[in-house]
């Protein structure tokens, strides 16, 4: 993901052209609304955006056309694969918009930054050493199959899911109507009309129904990369410390 600067766009074209991009929403927000401001378009936008179904982001986007033409036209301009939470590739389970995470890394480093690149490198490896221990340390008093952050998601899907009405078709495919709208699930398959269960790797609302409804666990329908185990693993390895120069 990045802020949509040429040169990385360029960059990632030439050197991994398979690899999937995503556009900062945050950024295209900003450059957005320095030319077509109000809380009305805003809103509008971050419902486009953040839509895990092409039918909502339609309306959104059938919405803003109503209000600003040139607003709409702005938006088309900008290949939906990078800003639109719907085209996302499902095998990532990552519904990330925004770039959040680097902005949290910058100021994590702190005067690094500033530093020298040897000294900048050799800081950086030494936080990222005490940062993988401590995780690591985390990951072994964790008693829940899932992380506790999925876990928490998963108590507020949950909690959500109770105001929707529910028809099974069978053990794993039930009908779940929202509002004016139906959605169709397949447990099975860890499907949902609505998007949010194959982007996100979590069940959403309409799926967390028929799983609470089976008396089943929310957390045995998510993707293996938010269980215990994985955290473990991905914080198992060690960065090595490395002996003065002089030594």
């Amino acid at each position: 993901m990045s802020d949509r600067q040429k040169g990385l766009n360029i960059a990632y074209e030439e050197r991994v052209p398979v690899a999937s991009g995503r556009h900062c929403c945050r950024h295209i927000y900003s450059n957005f609304k320095a030319q077509f401001p109000g809380i009305l378009l805003s809103n509008l936008f971050w419902r486009a955006t953040k839509s895990f179904d092409v039918a909502g982001h339609n309306e959104a986007m059938a919405s803003i056309k109503e209000l600003n033409i040139e607003a709409r036209k702005y938006l088309d301009k900008i290949p939906k694969i990078t800003w639109c939470r719907y085209t996302f590739n499902t095998g990532l389970k990552c519904d990330h918009v925004t770039n959040n995470c680097t902005e949290s890394f910058n100021a994590w480093i702190g005067e690094l930054r500033g530093k020298p690149i040897l000294t900048l490198v050799d800081g950086l490896r030494k936080k990222f050493m005490k940062k993988m221990h401590k995780r690591y340390q985390k990951g072994c008093m964790l008693t829940t199959a899932i992380t506790p952050k999925m876990l928490g998601k998963l108590q507020k899907i949950g909690q959500v899911s109770r105001q929707y009405e529910l028809t099974m078709a069978s053990t794993d495919v039930f009908e779940v109507g929202d509002m004016n709208k139906s959605y169709i699930v397949n447990l099975s398959a860890k499907t949902c009309d609505c998007g949010a269960f194959q982007i996100s790797g979590l069940p959403c609302k309409h799926a967390a129904l028929g799983i609470i409804y089976k008396r089943e666990k929310l957390e045995s329908y998510c993707e293996h990369w938010f269980s215990r185990d994985k955290y473990l693993k991905t914080y198992s390895s060690m960065i090595h410390p490395i002996p003065d120069e002089k030594m």
